[in-house]
């Protein structure tokens, strides 16, 4: 809204993009013209995602973008943080809207090095719908990693001092 809106921080996002030049990063609220604007500009990016509404286009993206040069594309997919994660646009538990967690496993191309990376959106209203999404996050990523490494970022809508955050750090 206002000058908060795309049209006043897109130039800003790509600045950031190419100033700080990360390998990997995840976003959260992204819509599909968006993600557009951002592979446009910074062509050597890939985005991995879909909308949390049809799986497909519709509902804001939780992409990760990494440098296609550096990384191997080896496994990839999105999952709703519900308690049928396998089901597309189900809001989980008393969450507002349905949430979901994209990934991606990489191979770094110079170092063979594999990797996993999760990005994820909680919700915004619901309590429980944070907790047992905390939860649900952690069984995927020890299920899907065995022993690889798995790097989780995202917007939680908690601060340090909530439950959801001491489960996903313990």
């Amino acid at each position: 809204d206002g000058y908060n809106s795309w049209q006043y921080r897109k130039q800003a996002s790509v600045n950031m993009m190419q100033e700080e030049m990360p390998t990997v990063m995840g976003c959260q609220e992204m819509l599909p013209d968006q993600i557009a604007f951002l592979l446009d500009a910074m062509p050597n990016y890939q985005a991995i995602g879909v909308g949390r509404d049809d799986g497909k286009e519709k509902g804001e993206f939780s992409p990760v973008l990494y440098k296609k040069d550096r990384f191997k594309l080896l496994d990839s997919g999105t999952f709703w943080i519900s308690p049928t994660p396998e089901k597309v646009g189900v809001k989980g538990w008393d969450a507002a809207l349905p949430r979901i967690c994209s990934y991606v496993r990489l191979q770094d191309k110079q170092t063979k090095v594999k990797f996993w990376f999760f990005n994820l959106h909680m919700d915004h209203v619901g309590i429980e719908a944070r907790r047992e999404g905390a939860k649900l996050i952690i069984k995927q990523v020890l299920e899907m990693c065995g022993n690889e490494p798995a790097i989780v970022t995202g917007d939680f809508n908690v601060d340090q001092n909530n439950e959801a955050y001491h489960t996903m750090l313990q």
